[in-house]
């Protein structure tokens, strides 16, 4: 698994948010580990106290024909939302002005366009993409890719800002 960290606009203190995520990673172990073995939890997301498969959430919310990118609504609490995307092609570049994201690769292999790097990403790894950072996503496998978003504070879909991303690295997608 990788975490990559991508800084911006309010930029995050990598040390303060591993900071974080150790705490968090401590805290799930001290609860002590869920009671199913392991090969029965594959696919499983934990989100507060509720256990969801998330391949059968993405098998009763399939993409439509001709639909590039879907959410499906998860969790939303006023400090956070999390929700199980997945995007056929490509997403078109564009900014969260009020919203910082979290984004884990459940499926799938593609390209996250983020500022000026082209980073490629595989199932299980992990990036942060801060408000302001214009960003896209294109998939290079041959099913949808399948990821876990996680935006604070809560996200309602409506603050993905379509821009012109003039300034894309060489070789970007």
């Amino acid at each position: 698994m990788s975490v990559i960290l991508a800084k911006g606009p309010g930029e995050v203190k990598p040390a303060a948010w591993l900071a974080g995520l150790l705490l968090l990673t401590i805290g799930c172990a001290a609860a002590g580990p869920p009671s199913t073995p392991p090969a029965e939890r594959a696919g499983t997301l934990y989100i507060g106290s509720k256990a969801l498969q998330w391949e059968e959430i993405v098998r009763a919310n399939p993409l439509g024909p001709g639909e590039q990118i879907k959410g499906v609504p998860l969790l939303s609490q006023p400090a956070v939302s999390h929700l199980i995307v997945q995007i056929r092609d490509r997403e078109q570049p564009h900014i969260h002005l009020e919203h910082d994201a979290t984004v884990v690769m459940l499926r799938g292999r593609g390209r996250l366009v983020l500022r000026e790097r082209i980073v490629s990403l595989r199932t299980g790894d992990a990036i942060f993409i801060p408000r302001g950072a214009p960003h896209y996503y294109v998939n290079d496998a041959p099913e949808p890719t399948v990821v876990l978003a996680i935006f604070t504070p809560s996200y309602d879909g409506t603050d993905a800002v379509v821009v012109p991303f003039d300034d894309r690295p060489p070789g970007a997608p």
